[in-house]
């Protein structure tokens, strides 16, 4: 349902996820240096720069090696492939958007800030948050998040076996339905809109009568879906004491246990 909306982005505006985006900053060209000059804080300076001023985090190395300077080859001296420049510049800005989150309140109010704070660093640069989920290196910011979710689900008191489901399903949403919704446009979604209303009523007839009501803010549908599962969190930690044996987890189908993640097609 959601690939409806992969589409890459032309422009954004009110009501969209372009609302949540930062504005790009126009690049300054780094004093040329020689290769042994550079290092990897420059290079992902340099890359999240150029990914900023350009709209895109699809920043090809030639690219980033005319930007420092130096020869493309020299950037593998620091960096292994593009991915791990990626993860890199993904670890510096998680790091970055939850450094100073202090939220009062309980575990609710702090876990949804912090679901909040991610996706806007995923709506500005999907490509390299995703390269730093499917192949996870040694970054410590990264890290760090997932055991701050991890303790706000516990504090929250839902039974410890659900605790890995539940920041699963977290994790699978907020990444999941950001990326996509990170290359929306206001044109692609009304072109879906329209192409909902012009379906023939009486094969599609509740369709046809919401159409014109899709995707006119997707932010709020993020933000609904995200207190429906923080709902769901409060009401298994509500029964915890009641109906829940320790240990106790929702039924997996067989072979369905913590699958790994694939590669996007």
């Amino acid at each position: 349902m959601h690939g409806m909306r992969a589409q890459r982005r032309t422009g954004s505006g009110s009501g969209s996820a372009g609302a949540s985006r930062a504005r790009a900053v126009p690049a300054a060209r780094v004093r040329r240096s020689a290769p042994n000059r550079l290092s990897r804080d420059l290079i992902v300076d340099v890359y999240l720069r150029l990914a900023e001023a350009e709209g895109t985090d699809n920043v090809t190395l030639r690219r980033l090696g005319a930007e420092l300077g130096a020869d493309a080859t020299a950037v593998y001296r620091h960096f292994r492939d593009k991915d791990e420049i990626l993860a890199a510049a993904a670890d510096r800005l998680l790091g970055q958007v939850t450094a100073d989150l202090e939220v009062s309140g309980g575990w609710r109010e702090r876990l949804r800030a912090l679901l909040l704070a991610l996706r806007s660093v995923y709506l500005v640069h999907p490509r390299a948050l995703l390269a730093l989920q499917l192949s996870p290196p040694s970054l410590e910011n990264g890290f760090g998040n997932v055991e701050r979710c991890i303790a706000l689900l516990r504090e929250a008191g839902i039974p410890e076996g659900e605790v890995p489901i539940a920041y699963e399903a977290l994790e699978t949403y907020v990444i999941g339905a950001t990326v996509f919704d990170a290359r929306a446009t206001d044109k692609s979604l009304a072109r879906w809109r329209a192409v909902y209303g012009e379906l023939p009523a009486d094969r599609f007839p509740n369709l046809v009568a919401t159409a014109r009501s899709l995707y006119l803010d997707i932010d709020a549908a993020f933000r609904y879906g995200l207190d429906l599962m923080l709902d769901a969190i409060a009401a298994a930690a509500s029964r915890r004491d009641g109906d829940s044996a320790p240990g106790d987890t929702p039924a997996r189908s067989a072979g369905a246990a913590y699958p790994h993640k694939e590669d996007p097609p």
